[in-house]
């Protein structure tokens, strides 16, 4: 008995693989975008990067390089000069450059956090920003301190 496999037959090839990738790096299109232009799901290129270890990494190679390049694109960006109407400088067009480049920041922020997300630090002090006094159990309960915990009728905290 033959062995046939279940299912379509995989559309990966490596020229393909490659293709979708190169597209990627530039940063100009989503994955949906290239998908639709090759008339392949954006599912089944995913799925290839599950199953298929070498994909995988050079798609995620694509997507930073792509990201990068995204990055690079908000400078051009950045840079248009307004439309200017009758009445001088169009709120309207200014508005819209101004949602879309905080979009692009914030998907950025998302892709690559720890590159271009906002750098948020917590710092934990004790009070009146003095160092933070650790202490063990058997220490707390030997020397409470001004606020000791206060026992029940049975002798419990």
């Amino acid at each position: 008995m033959p062995n046939n496999p279940v299912g379509r037959p995989s559309l990966y090839t490596p020229e393909l693989s490659s293709k979708i990738c190169a597209e990627i790096a530039t940063g100009d299109k989503s994955l949906r975008q290239i998908c639709r232009e090759l008339n392949i799901g954006h599912s089944t290129v995913l799925g290839w990067a599950i199953d298929n270890k070498e994909f995988a990494d050079q798609y995620a190679r694509a997507i930073k390089i792509g990201t990068d390049a995204q990055f690079d694109a908000l400078e051009e960006e950045i840079a248009a000069v307004p439309e200017r109407g009758k009445f001088g400088i169009d709120a309207a067009w200014v508005n819209w450059k101004r949602l879309q480049l905080d979009t692009r920041k914030w998907a950025l922020s998302k892709r690559v956090p720890k590159k271009y997300g906002d750098k948020v630090q917590t710092e934990v002090s004790g009070p009146e920003g003095g160092p933070i006094e650790v202490r063990t159990l058997n220490d707390f309960y030997a020397n409470p301190g001004p606020n000791p915990p206060k026992k029940d009728e049975t002798g419990n905290s």
